[in-house]
């Protein structure tokens, strides 16, 4: 990673986000970290700067609201911030019956975890694919996408159907939709990143 290519963690403020931005600061990768608590971020930034040397930058905007990825695409683009790895993180499941839980609850789950790492991911990816090939040409470009959004193993779908189906949205259309913009991209799990960050 080069000194101005940064890694974009989408809500890096608790649990596995802040997993990895600590992962990864520890490979000396700066980061920008997005959430909607700007304490909490900036507590975990000063915290990372300190112990690893790294750049960390905070962005606090909630990832929920309508348009929030293309917001959050124009703020980095504002700032002069490249990203070269994009982990989309935030978001969150509810269970219960279908009928018994709050549709506005539901309607800012969809949001957050597709509408916005949909948009997200295609806002930057031009620049992605861009900043590589003007450093190196036109061969492979390395940059990565690590999507874990919506993303919770423990979570029966019997109990938590509209968490079942942003699943089945998110994770195999998103990865063939991006298979199909890209040569070879690096990807990678959570359970394959710790793993990296053993070695």
């Amino acid at each position: 990673m080069t000194e101005r290519s940064y890694a974009l963690v989408t809500g890096a403020s608790r649990g596995l986000g802040k997993y990895f931005a600590r992962a990864l600061a520890a490979r000396q990768q700066n980061l920008v970290l997005v959430a909607r608590d700007n304490e909490r971020l900036a507590k975990l930034a000063g915290e990372l700067e300190k112990t690893c040397g790294i750049r960390a930058q905070t962005l606090a905007l909630d990832l929920a609201s309508p348009g929030a990825g293309g917001r959050l695409a124009e703020q980095l683009k504002e700032r002069g911030l490249k990203i070269d790895l994009l982990v989309n993180n935030a978001g969150f499941g509810d269970s219960g019956e279908f009928l018994k839980l709050s549709l506005a609850r539901q309607l800012e789950m969809i949001s957050l975890q597709n509408a916005t790492v949909v948009e997200l991911t295609y806002k930057l990816l031009p620049a992605m694919i861009a900043d590589w090939r003007k450093a190196w040409g036109q061969g492979d470009f390395p940059f990565m996408i690590v999507q874990l959004a919506n993303y919770d193993p423990r979570s029966p779908a019997d109990k938590a159907k509209s968490a079942a189906h942003l699943r089945r949205f998110s994770m195999p259309s998103m990865t063939s939709a991006w298979r199909t913009s890209r040569t070879r991209c690096g990807s990678a799990n959570a359970a394959e990143l710790r793993q990296r960050t053993k070695r």
